[in-house]
């Protein structure tokens, strides 16, 4: 992912004098003056003193402004005081309240036929309207400015217009049209001697110039860009282009040693610390994501996840869905290549769910963008033919056939024109699919990666398992009902002999899927250490000792990693049963008679309580049925009434089935776990082990 990004601010950025300082004007302030200038006064310091270095101020002094307006009923300043606070509010992306004051701007001055300021406010708007994409409208009002300013022959204005028009056609990647817009505006600005103008143009003609490849010129203009704007010290151009050329070098592939890579980091950092004076999120967001690329490719991937998170939460703030798209997937790579599969999985999860958000709205742009341009030509061809028409009633000799002549050459023209333009879509929306076939495959292959690493990780447990299972060799009749929610599993089954001692433990670790399954793994190793490495063998000292190693390893930033269980020791020369309980209970069935056994309500881990566990006896003679359980079971939804199953429940059908086979006791377990659950989702790991004593 290495994302370009275009700051789309308000073009009216001529910006403050530099005889113009908030010093002089702030004792202006201080002084008694009439209210005329002191509405003037607050204008100034909304835009263009604040406009680009403090919204805040902007937005006070702007709202000032339109108070005082108000109150003295000066029409003529209130529509200045809305156009640039809404100016201040196009800045910090506030489009909403940038929307209001322009149309507030537009409708006051229409109501007193104040044609610049009806200019400015269109071309405002069409700047609003261009940042959200709404391509349709925002040509309508550029076009609306730009024959205002024209028969007005407004300069600065029409500098704007032009701009904007060139941004536009730049947006649906008409480059030709788009030069010749730069151009025009560039030559307004450069008749005017106005820097910041000349180096807007110019940061805009280099864009056009990186997209035909031609990067020596690119960086020329943008260099000389920033000249111009380092001058007159404007704050969003510098941004502007600081981003513009760091997306320029992560580009340029002419040199080694990561060169490039290492000053386009140069040049980000400069926009992100630019950004933190005025604090746009849409624009942070973006530069967030350009640096996190940057680290990635350079291979410092703990780098990386810290600014591609940065990224994912201002772009959630500014609701930028396309730069969740890019740094989830970022992050999905980058917690895949140090091994945290869990994590990894969320963000690629993230990302195909807000991919196809953004593939519904860029098709939605592209119908905004091909509307445009058919709007655009349609407008021409409506003023074209006014004119046409305005000659013939002047020039009453005109005769038939050649208007016949003209029209029928028009006609072709237009025919040919809108060929060419559906012809450039086709290309476009063909390109487009390409690109979304290659980023589904790069994401369904990342997938099957990831599956295909879990898959074998359930190999793993499953030999584990297989391998500590003696049970057989203990008792002749048993049944193991083990099914995992996910792949792997958190809960775990667990048999062991060491000299006179046999013992069986049945246990629910922390979470399921890949957590739980490391879970699991370890907390049989430490029952294991606990046995064979230090010689413990009573069943709650057992416990005790593999809480206290949880402790030590995984509960060290309050983590209360650890699992619920039981742990029974058969004792095989004097068949005495003991066990330890942590909070889940063993359930003893002796004379057709269900007997619920003690339990320690603490789990093998951190928890609110610290004491050992107790040691239990289990009173049981032979013949009698021994079920050990998870949560799992009785935790299911399902049923008619989508309940728990709960323990009750789960008691009574061990009860029930007691006398059958132990083969048949499973099926049943199975068949009633499935019917309960029907089409609902299995919600936790079950396991449930039954052995006659």
């Amino acid at each position: 992912m290495n994302k370009i990004f275009t700051i789309l601010c308000s073009l009216f950025f001529v910006c403050a004098n530099a005889d113009n300082k908030p010093d002089s004007l702030y004792k202006l302030l201080t002084q008694r003056i009439h209210d005329t200038t002191r509405v003037n006064v607050y204008n100034e310091l909304c835009w263009p003193v604040y406009a680009f270095s403090n919204t805040d101020s902007s937005i006070k002094y702007g709202n000032l402004a339109i108070e005082l307006s108000q109150k003295s009923r000066d029409t003529t300043r209130l529509v200045v005081a809305y156009r640039r606070l809404g100016i201040a509010y196009i800045n910090i992306a506030d489009h909403k309240k940038a929307l209001e004051c322009q149309q507030k701007s537009y409708d006051l001055a229409k109501a007193i036929g104040l044609k610049k300021g009806m200019a400015s406010a269109l071309n405002n708007l069409s700047v609003i309207y261009l940042n959200i994409s709404d391509f349709k409208t925002a040509i309508d009002y550029s076009i609306q400015s730009q024959k205002i300013q024209e028969e007005l022959k407004d300069a600065s204005n029409l500098f704007n217009a032009y701009y904007n028009t060139g941004l536009l056609f730049k947006s649906i990647n008409d480059l030709i049209s788009a030069k010749i817009y730069y151009y025009k505006a560039f030559a307004i600005a450069d008749k005017k001697k106005n820097s910041n103008e000349k180096a807007f143009a110019l940061s805009g003609l280099a864009n056009i110039l990186k997209k035909e490849n031609k990067l020596d010129s690119a960086y020329y203009y943008f260099f000389k860009a920033e000249q111009w704007f380092k001058k007159e010290n404007h704050l969003q151009g510098l941004e502007e282009v600081y981003v513009n050329i760091g997306s320029l070098y992560s580009e340029d592939k002419r040199t080694k040693d990561n060169a490039n890579l290492k000053k386009a980091l140069e040049y980000y950092s400069m926009a992100l610390k630019i950004n933190e004076q005025y604090t746009n999120k849409l624009t942070k967001a973006n530069i967030m994501g350009n640096i996190a690329v940057i680290y990635n490719n350079l291979h410092n991937i703990d780098s990386a996840i810290i600014y591609a998170h940065k990224a994912i939460d201002l772009a959630k703030e500014s609701n930028d869905n396309a730069e969740i798209v890019y740094s989830s997937m970022l992050l999905s790579d980058a917690y895949f290549e140090k091994g945290n599969f869990q994590q990894s999985i969320k963000y690629l999860k993230l990302h195909v769910l807000m991919k196809d958000s953004v593939y519904n709205y860029e098709k939605q742009k592209e119908i905004s963008q091909k509307q445009m341009r058919f709007e655009f030509e349609k407008k021409t061809i409506a003023d074209s033919l006014k004119v046409s028409e305005d000659k013939k009633i002047t020039q009453e000799k005109l005769k038939q056939e050649a208007t016949i002549r003209y029209s029928l050459f028009f006609f072709l023209a237009l025919l040919i024109m809108f060929s060419y333009i559906m012809f450039n879509r086709f290309k476009i929306i063909k390109n487009q699919k390409q690109i979304i076939e290659i980023q589904k495959n790069k994401v369904d292959e990342k997938q099957k990666e990831i599956l295909d690493s879990i898959n074998y990780a359930k190999r793993i447990q499953s030999t584990i398992l297989d391998n500590q299972i003696v049970m057989k060799d203990f008792f002749s009749d048993h049944f193991i009902y083990f099914k995992p929610k996910d792949i792997v599993s958190g809960d775990f089954y667990w048999a062991h002999r060491k000299s006179n001692f046999y013992y069986l433990a049945v246990c629910d670790s922390t979470g399921h899927g890949v957590p739980g399954a490391f879970m699991s793994l370890l907390n049989i190793g430490f029952l294991n250490e606990a046995i064979n490495d230090n010689g413990i063998e009573k069943p709650n000292e057992i416990f005790d000792y593999v809480r206290n190693r949880l402790i030590q390893s995984v509960s060290k930033e309050e983590q209360k990693d650890g699992f619920d269980g039981i742990l029974i020791c058969i004792d095989v020369i004097s068949r005495e049963i003991t066990y330890a309980a942590a909070n889940n209970k063993p359930i003893l069935i002796s004379n057709n008679e269900i007997i619920v056994q003690n339990v320690d309500k603490m789990p093998v881990g951190k928890g609110e309580r610290t004491e050992s566990f107790e040691l239990y006896h289990l009173n049981a003679k032979q013949g009698d049925i021994l079920f050990l359980y998870t949560d799992g079971y009785a935790d299911q939804f399902g049923g008619p009434k989508g309940k728990k199953f709960k323990y009750k429940q789960l008691n009574e059908l061990l009860l029930n089935m007691n006398h059958t086979p132990f083969a048949s006791q499973k099926a049943m377990l199975s068949e009633t776990f499935e019917n309960w659950q029907g089409d609902l989702e299995q919600v936790d790991d079950v396991c449930i082990v039954g052995i006659k004593v």
